[in-house]
Parts: structure tokens; C-alpha cells; sequence
């Protein structure tokens, strides 16, 4: 059984439940048609007569919406509509089809379908039944399985099955859903579709061994249908799906040179899609060498063809943890394999040969690269708040960068460093063509020192007193590791304004500032310990607490920016208590 998603609610009737659960894997791009007759009387014997033949249904696919499962059992009811599905990545059924002229229709070869049971069974597939699929006395073979298999595989494995045993696969003739697509490089390429079986008023009809009808109900059907998938031998047929899709990649084929065994090979990369974790970037690399090499792609279209390739992809949607940043990944990839791959045919571009880049340098660069490319996307759509701390939050959420990151490259997107960056500029000056001056002369008085008094050496160096900084500073230093020693009093250096809320002014006027901070530091201070009060935490609480967030850090080891985010932490922990 598969998993309905809570946003598909199941019917109330057992049937339809079983209904979707059995065919409904797959909710998009179903396909669906008229009925041609809908008043042809029913025929229960199977007497093979032309005048039983009706128009082919002029089918369609929706790609607009899904179909939902309280919606599938009526419409599949509706006797003047015929409906079908596609397959998914995986599957528990397969099925034959045999349309009433082939050559392995009981009609012209009253053996055919024992033969094709028979050949099934080699591969495990035990157990079939048979379905007339509509008034035109074509015939479906279901082969139900005890478990999910991978829908590629078997498909593969049905179709080397029977075309090693002389059958002729192919439309007209003999038919096997799923059908072993090919992969499609520039648009997605569906699963054939095939009708459900057993509708109102479509001729559809269960048969027996002498290939007589016997029940057009869902529940004899479904009846038989657990019958069967039971007695299938699923351990014989994952080993024959696994041998047959080794013999697919190593099959004898014609020579091929260099680049198309490396045009094939990607193309068989890709088909597979997810399939697991971590696998994101390198299916996006993949996908955009493919795309420069052989589609000959460039800026914006090189940038739409691998988000459009990937997410078409399979299992895209279960496996690939960055579908929220699947543009700004598409962008960072589209400029990286332009720099390294050149369309087939044309002459590679000349690349500076550079030298090795440190990882931590490596990692800042691609950080800011797909931070600027965050900032863009939100610009082209007019959706980059003004605010700082909501342009931080969207900006992080689409690059898929932390706070933390993003705080230390605030150069590319804070508006007040960005303005900083600016006017930091130095301006070329103008050439001045006046002759140089000589410097004066130095004097005498020049030499003597600004200020009287007694000279300050280094201690146990000279004997002398130390300099009363410097004697400050190592005794702070005696009284603080730099190990990061937890369970020790907290202190809080100065730092600039911050961009989070502070403390209240009520509490500022009852504290005066101490000598030496302005006002603003003051404020940062003050509004650090006020969340540490309101939190009610042991000193080793929040120390931990600071070590969690900051790779171990003691709070006296943070930077500015680490400072602020500290402020931002305490901030959103007395808001959601929960650690």
C-alpha cells in the first residue's frame, strides 16, 4: 500500500479507498475520454465479432492539477467517461496489452496467452488474470506483485523476457505497461498511459481461463487480484529485474566513439535522477555539462534547462534537500560549468591558470556567490524587503545560507555597509606637477620626548613597573582561558549599534552608563543580560547555550557579528521557550 498525502483525503467506500490505493500511485497527468457509444448493449460471451467494434476514444492528458482520490472512484463510474493513469517511479502491478488484432490474440492464436504466462514465469511472474479492456476485445494480462519494484526495472525485465523468447513487442501487437520510456534531455517523457479497468458501460469485463466474462465488479476483482500477487515468486523477480537492467547497460551495441559514449553516459546519469541524500549538486553539475556540451546552452537558457531537467527529474521531490534553492543552485552551477565545458564543435575558451584555493576560502566565495545570486532573484521580482532583519531572513532562506554567514558578508546586501563600501573608496586624485619641497630640518627639539616621566618597559624584561594596560590585561588574562572553559561569570565587551531590538529605556534610565561606553554599547550590553535575567539561566546554561550555537565558542571569543546573532538568539529563546 502506498501513503496518501495530506492533501488527498480518501473516500469513506472501502472499494474506493482500494481503488486509489491500488491505482493512483502516480495523481498527475492522467489521461481521460469520452465514451464513443455509450449505449452499446453488454456482451458477456467473447465471440470475437467485428460488429463489436467501436471507435478508438480520443484520449487526453490533464497536466493542469492531480487527480484526487475521492474524485477518481466517480469519475471512474461515470458511465460516459473513460479515465486512465500513468505510472510512478515504482509500481506493485504490470500488464500486457493485446489489442484484438495481434498475432497473439486467442482470436488468431488460441495459445498465445498460455505462452506469455508461461514466459512470465521464468522471471517469477506466477500468477496473471485476464481483463477484457473494453467492446473492441482487447485484452489486458494483469500480473499483480507482493511488494513496490522499481517501474524502470521491470519494465526492462518484462521486455527482455519475452523478446528473448521470440514475442515481438511493439504497438499493435503486444504491449507491456510499464513501458521502458527512453529519457527525455529537454522535456520530461511520461510513462505510457492505460485505462482502469472494469468501468460502467466500456465493455470491460473479468474473465476466467476459457476466456469467458464472469464479474465486472471491483470487489471480484480486487478479489482475484490478492489471489495472484501473493503467489508471485518476488525474490526471482527482483534478481531477473537486476540482470536484466545490467544486461540493458552492457548490451552489444555498435561502436561508439568518445563522445557519444560520453553523451550516452550522461544521459543514463541523469535518467536515474535521486537516489538518495546528498546527491543535489552533483546531478546539477552533470546536468548543466549536458546542457553546454550538447545542447549548446548559455546564461539564462543554460539556467532554466537545469532547474527545469532536475526537478523533472526522479525522485527530485523525496530526495533533493535544496527545492527551496533550486534556482539560485541552477544559477551558481550554470556559471561554473560555462567556465569549464564548451559546446561540441566550438574551441574551449582560454583559462588563467590560478593556483589552489583553500577550502574555507573556496566555501566563503561559492557563500557570496549565491548570496548576490539571492539578492538578485529578489530584486528581478521586486520581493527584497526593506527592512533589515526581514531582508535577512529571505535573503538566507533562498540562498540557503545561516545567519551567521550572511552577517559576515553583510559588504553585499546590509544598505548601511553597502553605503560604508562606497565611501570608502578613494577617488584617483589629480597629478600634481608642483616641484617636491625638501622636508625641514629635524632639530633639537623635535628630538625630546612629548612628555615627561618614567619609561615603561616590558616586565621581567627590564625591572620596572609595568604599563598599567598592559598590567590590566594580564590580569584579566590570568583570570580568563582562552580554552573556552565553561561554568565561568559572564562578561560583555562593547560593541556597535545593533539592528535588534534593546533594552527598554525605563531600564537604561535605572542604570547609569558606566565610564568609558557610550551610550549605544551601553544598550547592547544591557539588553544581553536583560534576556539572560528574563531566561532565568545558570551560568553554565547559557555558556552552553553560546557553545551550541557558535562551533564551542566562549562568549568572550565572539565577534561583533556573532554578538548581534547572540542578541537575535536570546531574543527568539524567550519567544519560543522550547531549547
Amino acid at each position: 500500500m502506498i501513503a496518501i498525502r495530506n492533501d488527498d483525503l480518501l473516500p469513506s467506500d472501502p472499494l474506493a479507498q482500494r481503488l486509489s490505493h491500488t491505482f493512483l500511485r502516480n495523481r498527475w497527468d492522467f489521461i481521460y475520454a469520452s465514451v464513443p457509444d455509450p449505449a452499446q448493449p453488454e456482451q458477456k460471451e467473447l465471440d470475437w465479432q467485428t460488429k463489436h467494434l467501436k471507435p478508438k476514444p480520443e484520449w487526453k492528458t490533464e497536466r493542469r492539477y492531480p487527480m484526487k482520490s475521492r474524485v477518481l472512484y466517480h469519475r471512474w463510474a461515470d458511465p460516459t467517461e473513460i479515465l486512465g493513469v500513468r505510472f510512478d517511479h515504482a509500481t506493485e502491478y504490470g500488464l500486457l496489452d493485446i489489442d484484438v488484432g495481434s498475432q497473439y490474440h486467442p482470436k488468431q492464436n488460441p495459445s498465445a496467452i498460455t505462452e506469455l504466462q508461461i514466459a512470465l514465469e521464468t522471471i517469477g511472474i506466477t500468477r496473471t488474470f485476464l481483463v477484457r479492456s473494453s467492446w473492441s476485445d482487447g485484452l489486458h494480462l494483469y500480473f499483480p506483485l507482493n511488494g513496490a519494484v522499481n517501474t524502470f526495472n521491470l519494465a526492462v525485465g518484462v521486455k527482455f523476457c519475452l523478446q528473448t523468447q521470440g514475442f515481438e513487442v511493439k504497438e499493435g501487437e503486444l504491449e507491456i505497461f510499464p513501458n521502458d520510456k527512453s529519457y527525455g534531455v529537454v522535456t520530461k517523457i511520461l510513462y505510457k498511459g492505460h485505462r482502469l479497468p472494469l468501468q460502467p458501460d466500456t465493455g470491460s469485463w473479468l474473465l476466467d481461463d476459457d476466456l469467458q466474462a464472469v464479474s465486472n465488479q471491483l470487489s471480484d476483482l480486487f478479489r482475484v487480484w490478492d489471489t495472484a500477487s501473493i503467489g508471485q515468486d518476488m525474490a526471482e523477480l527482483n534478481s531477473a529485474l537486476l540482470i536484466a537492467r545490467q544486461n540493458r547497460l552492457t548490451k552489444p551495441r555498435r561502436r561508439l566513439n568518445n563522445i557519444e559514449v560520453w553523451r550516452r553516459d550522461l544521459e543514463l546519469l541523469i535518467a536515474e535522477g535521486w537516489t538518495g541524500a546528498h546527491q543535489t549538486n552533483h546531478l546539477l553539475k552533470q546536468i548543466g555539462c549536458y546542457g553546454v556540451v550538447f545542447e549548446e546552452l548559455s546564461g539564462d537558457a543554460l539556467i532554466k534547462y537545469i532547474r527545469e531537467t532536475a526537478t523533472a527529474a526522479p525522485g527530485y521531490a523525496r530526495w533533493c534537500a535544496h527545492q527551496r534553492q533550486i534556482e539560485v543552485r541552477s544559477r551558481s552551477w550554470a556559471r561554473a560549468v560555462e567556465k569549464y565545458y564548451w559546446p561540441l564543435g566550438t574551441h574551449a575558451k582560454p583559462r588563467a591558470i590560478s593556483k589552489v584555493v583553500p577550502f574555507n576560502q573556496q566555501r566563503s566565495k561559492t557563500a557570496q556567490e549565491e548570496i548576490q545570486t539571492a539578492i538578485s532573484i529578489l530584486e528581478e521580482g521586486d520581493r527584497l524587503p526593506e527592512a533589515i532583519t526581514a531582508r535577512a531572513q529571505a535573503i538566507s532562506e533562498l540562498a540557503g545560507t545561516s545567519l551567521g554567514t550572511l552577517y559576515r558578508h553583510k559588504g553585499l546586501w546590509h544598505p548601511e555597509h553597502q553605503e560604508l563600501e562606497k565611501r570608502s573608496v578613494i577617488p584617483e586624485a589629480a597629478v600634481d606637477t608642483a616641484p617636491i619641497q625638501p622636508p625641514p630640518p629635524i632639530t633639537k627639539k623635535d628630538s625630546e620626548p612629548l612628555q615627561e616621566g618614567k619609561l615603561q618597559t616590558k616586565e621581567e624584561i627590564m625591572k620596572c613597573s609595568p604599563a598599567p594596560r598592559e598590567d590590566s590585561f594580564k590580569k584579566e588574562s590570568k583570570n580568563s582561558s582562552p580554552r573556552g572553559v565553561r561554568g565561568e561569570q559572564l562578561s560583555f565587551p562593547q560593541v556597535e549599534p545593533p539592528i535588534l531590538r534593546l533594552v527598554p529605556a525605563t531600564i537604561q534610565r535605572s542604570h547609569p552608563v558606566p565610564p568609558g561606553i557610550n551610550a549605544e554599547q551601553d544598550r547592547i550590553i544591557r539588553g544581553i543580560q536583560v534576556q539572560v535575567q528574563r531566561l532565568d539561566w545558570a551560568v553554565e546554561e547559557i555558556s552552553q547555550f553560546i557553545a551550541d550555537r557558535f562551533d564551542g565558542k566562549r562568549r568572550y571569543q565572539l565577534s561583533h557579528d556573532e554578538l548581534i546573532l547572540l542578541l537575535y538568539y536570546l531574543q527568539t529563546q524567550e519567544d519560543n521557550p522550547s531549547r
